[in-house]
């Protein structure tokens, strides 16, 4: 049997926290919450998707993966700054032109960033010994990232057959292994939306902080072979 271990988990941005949510026209927005998917590659410092002539290959990928994120909430809730940018060729630092065009022209867009010292809070499920990175990178730009962590306890399965329960942190349906019988709102986020203030019939972790707090975590598909000592 493997031990789960649950943490508590702070990620500090020291940057700006870029990655295209959605589009709209030249205009794209960073969505306030980190997708898991993103979060797992990031903590396992994988390379694989670095490769711009393949995609990801999301369920082969995490088949290794030993450390499991839920998505991040953020804590606070800074005002998305706004980047302009002009785009060149990087070899002759000139705009693209179409065949249409007979002369170039400026590619204008917009980009809606996260900015520096923003905070998200996350629950990280391992399956290992090694405790979480401190230090990770993510969106388009490798932003820096900080991660202050504490392990909670008494960590159990429960199963609720009738009654719902209150999940304490955002979900990713795909990878839920519980049945959803409510959620407040839902946000499209490639590669799958995310779920929030979530209420869920079915087997879940509990577990308490030093403060007596009690926590509840949605069980995946990834870790729901791992149990309890």
């Amino acid at each position: 049997m493997t031990r789960l271990r649950v943490f508590r988990c702070i990620l500090t941005t020291q940057d700006f926290l870029y990655f295209a949510s959605y589009d709209v026209k030249s205009i794209s927005f960073t969505e306030k919450i980190i997708h898991n998917f993103a979060l797992s590659y990031a903590i396992h410092y994988c390379n694989s998707v670095i490769d711009r002539t393949k995609k990801p290959q999301y369920e082969q990928d995490m088949k290794s993966m030993t450390k499991f994120p839920t998505p991040a909430m953020i804590i606070d809730d800074p005002t998305l700054v706004e980047h302009t940018y002009n785009a060149l060729d990087d070899s002759s630092q000139k705009t693209k032109k179409t065949k249409y065009e007979k002369t170039f022209s400026p590619s204008y867009g917009t980009y809606y960033k996260i900015p520096p010292n923003t905070k998200f809070s996350f629950y990280l499920v391992c399956i290992d010994n090694e405790p979480p990175r401190r230090i990770i990178r993510l969106g388009k730009k490798d932003c820096l990232c900080t991660i202050d962590f504490y392990e909670l306890n008494k960590v159990v399965q429960k199963e609720t057959d009738i009654r719902s329960i209150l999940i304490s942190h955002p979900i990713n349906p795909v990878e839920l292994q519980a049945e959803i019988e409510s959620y407040e709102r839902i946000l499209f986020i490639p590669p799958s939306p995310i779920t929030l203030n979530t209420r869920i019939i079915g087997k879940y972790l509990q577990a308490t902080d030093n403060k007596g707090t009690i926590h509840k975590i949605a069980i995946t598909k990834r870790f729901q072979s791992a149990f309890i000592n």
